[in-house]
């Protein structure tokens, strides 16, 4: 099984938004693939899954939108994305 590597966190002086959302994927991809798998999807639906949600959070944070419950918003985006 192959998924989404981690990332670097070279961007963290320049970009605070790309940090966080490095963070937020080093702690809960993982989690978020088990859920995805959990519903069936196969493992490479689930790179696809994790890439569009993390990059729509990175996109989210940029925005200065609501940052309460990121771990909640990361599962409920991957849900909604998964069912397509």
């Amino acid at each position: 099984m192959t998924f989404v590597s981690e990332p670097t966190d070279n961007h963290s002086t320049t970009d605070p938004a790309g940090a966080e959302t490095g963070r937020l994927f080093t702690a809960h991809h993982k989690p978020v693939i088990r859920y995805l798998l959990s519903f069936g999807l196969v493992p490479q639906d689930c790179d696809e899954v994790i890439q569009e949600t993390f990059a729509s959070l990175l996109l989210h944070i940029r925005a200065g939108k609501p940052r309460q419950n990121l771990p909640g918003w990361i599962f409920r985006v991957a849900h909604n994305l998964g069912l397509k």
